[in-house]
């Protein structure tokens, strides 16, 4: 007989103060979201999927994103997301803004 699966975690609404308590990274160490000094390519590819894999079914991944586009955080996995995504995300973001103003 097959225990049943776990409750998926609630999704937490991006603009609550507390959404941190409820990631799924909260008690893993920082060695999986930062880069140590001197990491390879490769050893560096392992990590950033490790990480993703523990962020991708998150229940505050987007507000964890946000967070981190919001912030500019310049280091680190946020959100699934390595630094050079989040610029790529925030330059995205400031196009349709750019356009409008250009157009009005």
């Amino acid at each position: 007989m097959t225990s049943p699966a776990p409750a998926p975690d609630p999704i937490v609404a991006p603009d609550a103060p507390d959404w941190r308590l409820h990631a799924r990274c909260r008690f893993i160490g920082p060695d999986t979201f930062y880069a140590p000094e001197g990491e390879t390519l490769g050893e560096r590819q392992r990590r950033e999927r490790a990480a993703r894999d523990i962020c991708a079914p998150c229940p505050v991944r987007i507000a964890c994103r946000d967070h981190a586009v919001k912030n500019k955080e310049q280091h680190g996995i946020w959100g699934g997301l390595t630094e050079r995504e989040r610029r790529g995300l925030r330059y995205v973001r400031w196009l349709p803004d750019r356009a409008t103003s250009a157009a009005g």
